[in-house]
């Protein structure tokens, strides 16, 4: 099951899914696509690359991130929301020593 843009589901019922087998893949990583888009923009990609050239590499890292979450909720035996979580703050962290938060 995909969630919704900013529609997950709770805990509890995304525990009782994950107990009875049901693969729930989290919000923030089924709809992250507009997000990369509007970070490729940024970086100077014009809107019209959008359809050509952005939406292969949109497509290669929300597929990526989804394997990845799945990959470890698995291996870890937890649900794929706090595996997800645990790959944002890694790469949270990740970010921040490149910057002067390094020091905090």
């Amino acid at each position: 099951m995909v969630e919704g843009a900013n529609i997950p589901l709770t805990y509890g019922a995304e525990k009782y899914l994950h107990e009875h087998g049901v693969v729930c893949v989290p919000d923030f990583i089924a709809n992250a696509g507009a997000v990369i888009c509007s970070s490729l923009e940024y970086r100077g990609g014009a809107e019209g690359q959008v359809l050509t050239q952005i939406l292969g590499v949109i497509e290669e890292k929300v597929r990526r991130n989804t394997e990845r979450v799945l990959e470890e909720s698995a291996a870890q035996k937890i649900l794929p929301r706090e595996a997800a979580m645990r790959l944002a703050l890694a790469r949270l962290e990740q970010a921040m020593s490149f910057k002067r938060w390094s020091i905090y």
